[in-house]
């Protein structure tokens, strides 16, 4: 006579509506990318690399090369070869910090000014194009929804940000849980379009294939 086993009882746990988000967030997210990859690229071949290191500039002004370096969290052989692409590009500029002639002041160029504008104009274009489904309202709540998510899995070197204070301080969105995860899957549904394949808003938590 067969033994029993726990693995011959008939699975009775209930299916979470909720996971088969992940499905259309792994798509979206694959959309986005190629999309922003593009969009990039439009702006001299710019590449994300760059587009984070220039934005660090922007915001924080002129640094030295190893604070930038920590803030790109590269090793300084990385921040080398990154600082001779951008420098040969003419988007930064470095020079010896007169205080103490060991180090490099990095700072954004007149050229790196201009590339960082088309490049945000062209991400935001990408950005209202994968949400021309939505109404304004609705964008925010996406935004509201995302950032909530989003705000407790930061990584610690944005810890002490702008952006992570902000985050914190202006969690608008009140939604209880359950009703705050269908209303981001509602949304997230509503900005795919027909960017959403079938397989994406058939799959289920049993079902993850890949779209």
């Amino acid at each position: 006579m067969a033994r029993y086993h726990p693995s011959m009882a008939t699975r009775t746990t209930p299916r979470v509506e909720g996971r088969s988000s992940l499905a259309l967030i792994s798509h979206l997210a694959q959309v986005v990318r190629r999309d922003a990859d593009q969009a990039l690229a439009d702006v001299d071949g710019m590449r994300p690399r760059h587009l984070v290191a220039l934005t660090l500039l922007r915001d924080h002004g002129p640094m030295a090369q190893a604070a930038l370096g920590e803030g790109l969290r590269l090793d300084p052989s990385n921040v080398v070869a990154l600082l001779n692409d951008l420098e040969a590009r003419g988007l930064v500029t470095r020079r010896r910090d007169p205080v103490d002639r060991r180090r490099h002041i990095v700072a954004l160029s007149d050229g790196g000014v201009r590339a960082l504008d088309r490049a945000e104009a062209g991400l935001a274009a990408v950005e209202d194009a994968l949400l021309s489904g939505l109404s304004a309202d609705e964008r925010s709540t996406l935004r509201e929804l995302l950032l909530r998510h989003r705000a407790v899995a930061l990584p610690p070197h944005l810890a002490q940000t702008r952006l992570r204070e902000l985050l914190l301080r202006h969690r608008a969105v009140a939604l209880p849980p359950h009703l705050a995860q269908t209303r981001l899957r509602e949304l997230l549904l509503r900005a795919s379009g027909d960017r959403l394949p079938d397989c994406a808003e058939a799959a289920t938590a049993e079902e993850a294939p890949a779209c």
